[in-house]
């Protein structure tokens, strides 16, 4: 298949999930929008596609806490076929969490910003009018998103991001969690439908298994608990790495915020 086939091959897949506000990663599987899959996709479509690119991130970062944070989901109201659902988290307990949409109560790798320049550097504009108004209204929302990570999520100042849920680390259901996952004790089941069994044909070996779902629910429930405070949860968390991977990203994410025009 030549190039040029795989490229529009590519394009018509981010076409056909678009649904006027976000591409979605799977119509079945995961109707909503996903933080850093909405950092991805628009340096795919920063080729061709600039207002596109720059209607996702605007989308996303709408939804962004006024404490800097970005949930690594935002929920599509008309969707009811995802577990855990916007009211699931329960994110009115945070002061912090917006009042206009549902969202998760967790936050993903920062690639944002890397997209933001590869928007800027793909349009084809001389004057790149679009991606320089875009970049001056966003680029105070990744630098407060930068800031949350490197001192909510690093009060000790060791230059490493922590997270409290294998869903903040992009490598999901990953088996480099195990270990850390076996040493937390459910103190209360909780009983839910697996949503996302059914999405995928009632497929149970492609998924996380029935205990580490119940693991992945209980600490979401802990974070409601402690009504999603970063300092209590710091504090207190069963589940608590300094992720390298997440680290290494805000690294390079950092490198090129510095470089976007403002």
């Amino acid at each position: 298949m030549k190039v040029d086939q795989i490229f529009e091959n590519a394009r018509n897949v981010l076409q056909g999930n678009w649904n006027g506000s976000f591409t979605i990663p799977s119509p079945t599987l995961y109707p909503h929008q996903s933080s850093w899959d909405s950092a991805f996709i628009p340096i795919g479509n920063s080729y061709s596609r600039t207002e596109k690119a720059i209607k996702e991130l605007e989308f996303l970062f709408d939804a962004q806490w006024t404490n800097g944070m970005v949930p690594h989901i935002v929920f599509n109201e008309k969707e009811k076929t995802y577990f855990p659902a916007a009211d699931f988290y329960e994110i009115t307990r945070s002061p912090y969490a917006p009042n206009h949409i549902g969202t998760s109560g967790m936050t993903q790798p920062p690639m944002h910003a890397i997209a933001c320049y590869y928007i800027y550097a793909n349009d084809t504009d001389n004057q790149k009018t679009k991606s320089r108004e875009f970049l001056k209204k966003i680029y105070p929302k990744l630098k407060l998103f930068h800031k949350y990570l490197m001192t909510d999520r690093d009060p000790e100042k060791s230059g490493l991001v922590t997270i409290l849920h294998p869903w903040e680390s992009g490598l999901d259901d990953s088996p480099v969690w195990d270990h850390a996952l076996s040493q937390i004790k459910i103190e209360h089941v909780l009983k839910f439908q697996r949503l996302d069994v059914i999405a995928v044909g009632g497929a149970k070996n492609t998924i996380p298994t029935d205990d580490m779902y119940n693991k992945f629910k209980y600490m979401i429930e802990l974070m409601k608990q402690y009504n999603y405070d970063e300092k209590m949860m710091y504090e207190n968390f069963p589940f608590k790495i300094k992720a390298i991977i997440f680290s290494s990203i805000l690294y390079v994410a950092n490198k090129y915020l510095i470089k976007l025009p403002r």
